[in-house]
């Protein structure tokens, strides 16, 4: 149970550090001399140096396979509740009602961190496309003057 915990840290991070990357953004296009958008997210954020991957993508599903399996789980001690005495079938209850408050909060952080990500990459296409537009009409003056 450790390693989801630890995977959210680790996206919690990224995305800070992608957040605090923006400010850097139009620098980092005019001295790489970009000329054209990236077609994906994952592209843009490589071009600006924010750690924004696929794998990001991958940790997302992988905590919703966790939380599947976490109800999974509770299921399983639901079932395991019929045909127990009375003081066992409300322990496991407690115990099932745990399983149900930790897969709540994880699809809850999973849909935080999936908008969380989509913001931070329409944040980067923005950026990038108005940089791009601001070196076009730069470049545009530029061979007007010649």
């Amino acid at each position: 149970m450790g390693a989801p915990i630890e995977d959210l840290v680790d996206l919690g991070i990224k995305k800070l550090h992608a957040l605090r990357m923006l400010s850097a953004l139009k620098k980092k296009l005019k001295s790489s001399g970009e000329s054209s958008l990236p077609s994906s997210s994952a592209e843009a954020a490589a071009t600006v140096g924010i750690p924004l991957t696929s794998d990001d993508a991958k940790r997302i599903e992988k905590f919703a396979k966790y939380s599947e399996t976490l109800k999974a789980k509770q299921a399983m001690v639901e079932s395991a509740l019929e045909g127990l005495p009375k003081h066992h079938e409300e322990s496991l209850r407690v115990i099932s009602r745990h399983f149900d408050g930790i897969t709540k909060l994880i699809d809850q952080e999973k849909r935080r961190l999936e908008k969380a990500l989509a913001n931070v990459c329409s944040e980067v296409r923005t950026e990038l496309e108005t940089t791009l537009k601001a070196i076009g009409e730069e470049r545009d003056g530029l061979q007007r003057e010649e």
